[in-house]
Order: structure tokens, then sequence, then C-alpha cells
């Protein structure tokens, strides 16, 4: 650096203005250097103390000079950081004093900061919730639990706990609290969804809720299979599209008029509207519509929640009732007709009797017709109660291996004089070999009588019946032909139901009850069987066919249904016993007539007296006695008699929890009314042999 030659005094003199201002400058260049001297000592001062831990702060050294950071510099990022925290955050002291809270603590207790700090933090905790916050500072610094904060307007507030900081300094106490309000919300929130969506699947109704606009928004499994897809998003008219329509007759449904949701989104409520519902793919369902508004918490309407029960089967079941009941009619009314029948035929049989005294043969006369239609009313009774035995499942079948042969000859036998009075002209046609059948010789032989009879009912006088029973396919068939008035295509399905009748004018020309074939197709199928009917059509006949399967094992010569043994005479003293005096006298007239010694009571008293008198051998004994009944009367007998003597019931009463009552009460037989009178005649022989 060149200098330049110093200025010679002697010749110039500066300007005298100047020596003030550089005075002035020199003593501030002083004034500079005298203070970074003073800060200079200071740093170094302070540099010292860091050094030596006598002030809180700490010496960044970077390339040649140090620099000082006081702590309160060092964490003002760190305070800013937790003052935006949307967690409160407190630092406790070892007491649970607060040495330092955030806004967010402030704001979640809603008291002020400078109220908060040094508070106790127990004053803001529910007093069951202390144990958790000591439980959740133990283990830190992973300490966690949740608590319950109060606010200052008492309520109560769900708070989870997280506790840091050092075990080696257990003074100072980090504390992150977090408000679980909103996620309690959204928990509770979340759960009543699943619970209304696992009720709208699990529901059997069809449920679905819309909107205002009236599309859906929510369905249920059982509104998915109604409507045969997914119809959410879909308007409801469009999802299902129903026809309204009245209620039944008496019923307090109302019919809402259309639009039905415009009106349901304006306020109103509908209750058990019926409608129609016809999709696409032809399927059809009764429907039962309920609809109501949905409402937010305003009350303003913001859509509607429909129900929709399948009421198809209900309504199905109702047709099925009025047509049961509609047959059940008819038949009361067939019913009496047939019995009054008969019960003519018998009166006027019983009045040309008693006019005709002398006169032998229509005394005969009356006495066939008599007996005819006792037994035709018999009939009647037996099928009735046959056709409600099986129906409850009380008929057991007792087969045997026997040759259909024999039940096919015996029961061409019964109907022959119901064919000869009719002129019609019975054929049978049978296999020539054995056709061994394990089956109850009894009803297979009612099977068949039932065919016969019922195709001489409906086959005008003069016509051909056939019967046949042929092996075919490892199957025993029986198959009754005949030219008579035929049946209608419609009718065929219906011939096998009960009380279904082919003549169904008012004349009832044909007669009957409409429950024969009912019985055939009911005992064939309990013998593991099938029945068909064909017919080509009205005025070409009938053909009724009964398959039963061929028996596995074959049958020994001569084997066949046993016949009821013929009736023997008897020397025994009878007892009858019986409240109706016209069944009584007759019966002890006829027995009489048989060489019998009878002995007659009313009621159980005088039966017990006569009993204990004349130590019959056999007792006929009705069931209904007026006081002391049949059953009560069996029971002293059996007592007063012993084994001895032979008692029979004689009844109205023939079900089998009648016959096993009457066993139980000490009855050897039972008979049932009107009575058999070989096998009276039988039983009243095996008595007087034992005796």
């Amino acid at each position: 650096m060149s200098r330049d030659p110093p200025e010679n005094t002697n010749n110039r003199r500066a300007p005298e203005v100047n020596r003030p201002a550089q005075h002035a400058g020199l003593e501030r260049l002083i004034l500079e250097v005298a203070e970074l001297r003073r800060r200079l000592e200071e740093a170094e001062e302070t540099i010292r103390a860091i050094r030596e831990d006598e002030v809180d702060a700490f010496v960044v050294s970077h390339g040649v000079a140090d620099r000082v950071l006081t702590l309160e510099t060092a964490d003002r990022p760190y305070r800013r950081y937790v003052e935006a925290m949307w967690q409160a955050a407190v630092t406790l002291s070892r007491e649970g004093t607060i040495l330092y809270a955030n806004r967010a603590f402030a704001q979640l207790v809603m008291r002020p900061l400078e109220a908060v700090v040094g508070s106790s933090i127990g004053l803001f905790l529910a007093a069951s919730c202390r144990p958790i916050l000591n439980e959740v500072i133990a283990r830190r610094p992973d300490g966690r639990g949740e608590a319950l904060l109060e606010r200052s307007d008492g309520v109560i507030v769900p708070v989870h706990l997280t506790a840091s900081g050092s075990a080696e300094e257990p003074d100072i106490v980090c504390l992150i609290i977090t408000d679980l309000t909103d996620q309690r919300r959204l928990a509770e929130v979340m759960a009543a969804e699943m619970l209304s969506r696992s009720i709208l699947e699990q529901t059997v109704d069809a449920v679905v809720v819309g909107d205002r606009s009236g599309a859906l928004i929510r369905a249920g499994a059982a509104a998915r299979r109604l409507c045969g897809w997914d119809p959410i998003g879909l308007a409801f008219d469009a999802a299902f599209p129903l026809r309204l329509r009245p209620g039944p007759e008496g019923s307090d449904s109302a019919t809402p008029t259309p639009p039905w949701v415009d009106r349901v989104l304006s306020g109103e409520t509908i209750h058990g509207a019926e409608a129609r519902l016809e999709r696409e793919d032809g399927q059809q369902f009764d429907l039962l519509l309920g609809s109501g508004p949905l409402r937010d918490a305003e009350g303003c309407v913001v859509g509607f929640v429909a129900t929709l029960t399948d009421i198809t089967e209900l309504r199905e079941a109702e047709e099925a009732l009025r047509e049961a009941d509609r047959r059940k009619d008819e038949f009361l009314a067939t019913l009496a007709h047939e019995l009054r029948n008969p019960l003519a035929a018998i009166s006027n049989a019983a009045e040309v009797a008693r006019r005709s005294p002398d006169d032998e043969e229509a005394r005969t006369w009356s006495a066939e017709v008599i007996e005819r239609q006792v037994q035709q009313l018999g009939h009647l009774v037996d099928d009735l109660l046959d056709i409600s035995r099986i129906s409850r499942g009380k008929v057991q079948l007792r087969k045997e291996l026997i040759d259909a042969r024999s039940i096919v000859e015996r029961a061409a036998q019964v109907v022959g004089p119901q064919m000869a009075e009719k002129g019609h002209e019975l054929s049978i046609a049978v296999h020539e070999g054995r056709m061994a059948v394990e089956a109850d010789a009894t009803r297979l032989e009612q099977i068949l009588v039932n065919l016969l009879s019922n195709a001489a009912k409906y086959t005008d006088a003069g016509g051909r019946i056939t019967l046949s029973a042929w092996p075919e396919g490892g199957e025993l068939v029986l198959r009754a032909e005949d030219t008579g008035i035929g049946i209608a295509p419609e009718k065929l399905p219906l011939v096998f139901e009960l009380f279904e009748q082919v003549d169904d004018s008012i004349t009832r020309s044909r007669g009957g009850l409409g429950i024969g074939l009912t019985l055939v197709k009911r005992l064939a199928e309990l013998h593991g069987g099938t029945v068909a009917a064909e017919s080509g059509g009205l005025g070409r006949g009938s053909t009724f066919s009964v398959r039963l399967p061929l028996a596995g094992r074959r049958i020994e010569v001569g084997t066949k249904a046993e016949s009821p043994s013929l009736p023997g005479k008897s020397d025994a003293r009878v007892l009858i016993v019986d409240d109706n005096t016209d069944s009584i006298a007759g019966l002890a007239k006829l027995l009489r007539r048989e060489g019998y010694e009878v002995e007659t009571a009313h009621d159980g008293p005088s039966a017990l007296e006569a009993a204990s008198a004349r130590r019959p051998a056999f007792v006929l004994l009705d069931i209904g006695l007026p006081g002391m009944d049949g059953y009560q009367v069996a029971e002293r007998l059996r007592i007063l008699l012993g084994e001895r003597v032979t008692i029979c019931a004689v009844s109205g009463y023939g079900r089998e929890e009648d016959r096993r009552r009457g066993q139980e009460a000490g009855f050897d037989h039972h008979l049932v009314k009107p009575v058999d009178y070989n096998k009276l005649m039988t039983l009243l022989a095996d008595a007087g042999s034992r005796q």
C-alpha cells in the first residue's frame, strides 16, 4: 500500500471549521470500541458460565466462532408445535401439578389457560379415573389408558391418556390427552349402522328405505329376493310395480290412492294396504304394504320406509279354507241326503210290515229292505270313520302273505247283489298263477269293493264292468273298468279328493258321499301302492287302477285270506244292558228266538243287580249309559263274576282308543252298532262252548 507524502503544514493550514467534526467522530469510535470490548467480555463470561454449568444455555461451535443459544430460544419451535396440536398436552410434576398446558387442554376442560397451569390434574378428572391416571404414569414411557375428564359445565368427556418421560427423572411427566368423543360417537353410529343392516338382512318381510326423491337407498335381503335384483337407486314404483287393491271384506285395511309415495312423503302413514306384485319373470305375489315417513331431528320428512309382507301363502290358505268349507257344507248336505234315503226306505218297509200282519210275502220283503238299508247305513258310517282314522294316522294294517285271487273272488261276491240289482254284467279276469302280496286282507277287499261299487253307481243299468288282476313289472295291477258316464277331463285330477263327486248336479241321482275313492287312494298308499283314474271323457266309461308291490317270497299252496267262521249254537245265559228301549227290545227278541235265556237292564245299577242274581255267561253292554258308564259297569262285573263271564261292548263308539279303553276296563270284545248278527252269533257260540 502506497502512502502520500505528508502535507507541509508550514505552507498550508487546514480550515478550522473541520476540527469539531473530527473530534466528534473520534469520540464515537472510542465509544464503539468500548462497547465492543464490554460485549466481548460479557460473551467470554457467558461462555465460561455455560461451560461451567452456571446458566441454562448452550454453545454451538461453528467455524471459528461460537454461537450461544438460550433454552428459550432452542425450544421455541417445539412450543409452537405443541400449541398447534389438536390434542391436549400437559406437563405434570411428581405431585400432579400442571406445570405446562397447551390451549387445546384449556379448551377441552373449558377453563382459562392461566387457571389451569398450577392446578392439580385431579381437579379435571372424574374421581373414579384417578387410579387409572396413576397407573398410566407408572407405566411410562409406554403408559396408555382411557379416562373421563369433567368440563366446567359438568359434561363428562371420554379421553385417551398417553404418558411419556424418563424413569430416571420421575419428577416430570408429559401427558398427551386425546378427546374420544367423536370416536365414540362414530363408533356408536357405526354400531347403529351395523345393527340396522343386520335387521334389514335378517327380517322376513321386505323392508326398503327411500329418500325424498322416492329413490331407494336401503334394501334388505328379503326385499332383494322379492324384487328379483338389488333395487338400490331405483324408484320404488320401478323396483316394485304394485297394483293396490281393497283388502278382504270386513278388514280394517285402507287402500291408499296413488301416488302413495308422495302421500307418505307429505306425512301420511299407510297400514296394511293389500297389493299385487307382478314381476317381469311372470311371478306374482300378494303383499301387505305398510309405509311411513322418516324425519330428521327437526321433524322434517327426509324419506320413507316401506314394509312388504308376503301373504301369498296366506291368501292361498284362505282360499283353500273357503273351498274346504264349501265342500264341507256340500258334504253335510249330501250326507243328510244319503242318510234320509235308507231311513225313508226303512220307514216304508216297517209300515208295510205293520199293515200286512197276514201277508208273509210282504213281511219278508220288508225284512229284506230293512236289512239292506241298515247295511247301507252301516257302510256309510264305516266309511266316515275310516277316512277320519286314516286322516289322523290311526289305521294300522294287519299285513299277511295272501293270494290276491281270493280277495278278488270275495270282493266280487260282496258286490254281486248290487250288480244284479242294477242289471250290470260283471266280468272277472284274473291271472292263472298265484299273486302273492303282503297286505291287510280286509283293507284290500275294501279297496276292490269300493272300486266296483263306484263303477256300479256311475254306470247306467245294463252296463258292463270288468275287474282284472295281473302281475306286471314286480307289481300287482288291480283294474276296474266300466262303460259308465265317464269323467270330464277337468274332473280327473280331483276324483280322489275328499268329498269330490263326478255328479255335481242338484239331483245327486248317483248318490254317495264322495269319500269312497279317497279311501281307495289312502289305503293303497298305506300298502305302498298307487292309484290312477282314466277316462275318454263324458259318456265313455272309466278305468281305475291300483298298483301294489308283489311279495318277495312265494306263497304256499292253499294259502288264502281267512273267511269268518260260521256261528254255532249255545245255551249261554245273556244279559243285555242298553238305555235305548227299542234297541234292547229288538235284540232280546232275536236272541230269544235263537233259544237264549235273555235278561235286560237299562242302567248300570240294575245291570249289576241282574248279574248278581242271574250269573250270566255273556253280557252285551252299551258304553254310553246314563250315570255309571259302560266302562265302570264292566269293571264291577269283572269283579263280581270273574273271568267266567264274556263281556262284549255294543256301542256307537268304534275308535281304536275306545277299543283300547274297553280292554283296560275288562271287555273281551267290541261290536259297533248296528251289530253284525253273524258275528254276534259266533261270539255267543264261543262263550257257550267255554261254559
